[in-house]
């Protein structure tokens, strides 16, 4: 049975439609608003895909009543502050601008993936040397993400981790089939990629999973 459209959509941020065809729940949507900080992303993405609407804001000053929208898709946007305060504030924004039952995804950094504290140990002379092109905040582990959400005033309906895949051996490997331009190999390498992701239904899917996920409802 085909889905139900949504009416109002907002994203947090606007890498995937800045660089590509961003996600499929915007895409169902009969209005989506896409807010970012960088001028350029919105500017960017706004060019890429004529139907959205873009505006420059912070998300935790929502510049939107109460209210406004069906639903709200946040990825990796709220693990770019530097404090835990910040990410609660955020959170709150988002609860208020939807509306009653209104559906909030969310994916963050996932605390417990080794790569990922390590990254966030060392990045300060990453940056330096350019190595990492952006600053990586605090997050949180699955449990975490349930507490905050639930402290915000949502009801978690699903929640998962996500891409499980070795990501650094997976960008370099991939760039390089993409130099060799060599489409069968491509495909058999997306589909090795994809099966990591069976991970996520295994014990060791908290460690292994980049992301923490989940799909929440307001209360």
């Amino acid at each position: 049975m085909p889905q139900a459209p949504i009416e109002r959509a907002l994203k947090t941020d606007l890498f995937e439609e800045a660089v590509g065809g961003g996600l499929s729940p915007l895409q169902r949507a009969r209005s989506t608003i896409g807010i970012d900080l960088a001028n350029v992303a919105v500017r960017r993405a706004v060019g890429r895909h004529p139907r959205l609407q873009g505006v420059v804001a912070d998300v935790r000053r929502l510049p939107f009543q109460s209210g406004a929208f069906d639903l709200v898709v946040s990825t990796s946007t709220l693990d770019h502050f530097g404090h835990a305060s910040d990410i609660r504030e955020a959170l709150g924004e988002l609860n208020r601008v939807l509306r009653a039952g209104g559906e909030l995804i969310i994916t963050m950094d996932n605390d417990r993936n080794p790569v990922l504290a390590l990254r966030r140990r060392i990045q300060a002379p990453l940056l330096r040397l350019g190595v990492l092109p952006y600053f990586t905040g605090v997050s949180c582990d699955a449990h975490g993400l349930r507490t905050l959400l639930t402290d915000a005033g949502f009801e978690i309906r699903d929640e998962t981790t996500v891409l499980h895949s070795p990501r650094v051996l997976a960008i370099v490997v991939a760039r390089v089939l993409d130099v060799l331009a060599l489409p069968r190999l491509s495909r058999s390498y997306l589909r090795l990629l994809v099966g990591f992701e069976r991970l996520a239904r295994s014990r060791v899917a908290p460690v292994t999973g980049y992301f923490v996920a989940a799909r929440a409802v307001k209360r």
